[in-house]
Order: structure tokens, then C-alpha cells, then sequence
């Protein structure tokens, strides 16, 4: 009965077995410890590991708190409606549109070199 249950409450086996092999308090130890890592120096002093210790801290947030709203710019330009000079004043006033039509450009360019060297006879 309690196995029906597990299934229907959401998580899939496979996370149910992993439960199952690493108990929480286990994982909830390894991340005490990750919040209080040190390293040793070649010189023997012991000192503070700062980028252990961040992301553990980071972690413990990311499952307490949640991670940041991840802001994203979507660009659409219609270019058959658009004049040359209005094409450069979007690009002046979008880094985005900048960044994107510089990513389009590198595509067309690598495409180009490839369909060339398969035309190449030897």
C-alpha cells in the first residue's frame, strides 16, 4: 500500500529509490559541511574554502528561497518592412539586436565556408 502511495504522490521511482539509498539527513550533513569547508594552503595553514562554502550557500537557497526571476529579451525584426537607416537606428538603440544579428551573421558565414570546402574537388 504505502509503495501506491509513493507513485501517486508525484515522484517517479526512480527519485523514490534514490530516497531510499541516500537518506535526507545524509545529504542535509554533506551540505553542513560543504557550509563550512576549509582548504590547506601549501604552506599547512588552514583557511576558509570560499567557493565551496558560496555554493553550498547557493544551493541551500536555490531549494529554500528559489532561484531569481532569469530575464531574457526577445528580439523580432521584420526586416522586408524596414528602410536601411531604420535597421541601423534599431541597431544603435538594441544591444540584444546587435548581439543577435552578430550571432546570425557568424551562422551564415560558417555555412558558407563549409558549403565551399565540400565544393572543392581534389
Amino acid at each position: 500500500m504505502s509503495e501506491e502511495i509513493q507513485r501517486t504522490d508525484g515522484r517517479s521511482p526512480e527519485i523514490v529509490e534514490l530516497e531510499k539509498r541516500v537518506p535526507a539527513d545524509r545529504l542535509a550533513s554533506a551540505i553542513e559541511g560543504a557550509l563550512e569547508a576549509s582548504a590547506v594552503t601549501k604552506g599547512g595553514a588552514v583557511i576558509p574554502d570560499y567557493r565551496t562554502r558560496l555554493a553550498a550557500a547557493e544551493l541551500v537557497l536555490a531549494y529554500t528561497v528559489g532561484r531569481p526571476t532569469q530575464r531574457t529579451e526577445t528580439v523580432n525584426v521584420n526586416m522586408d518592412a524596414m528602410s536601411g537607416a531604420d535597421m541601423v537606428e534599431r541597431l544603435v538603440k538594441s544591444p540584444a539586436l546587435r548581439e543577435q544579428l552578430r550571432a546570425y551573421l557568424l551562422e551564415a558565414d560558417e555555412r558558407v565556408l563549409k558549403e565551399a570546402k565540400g565544393r572543392v574537388v581534389e
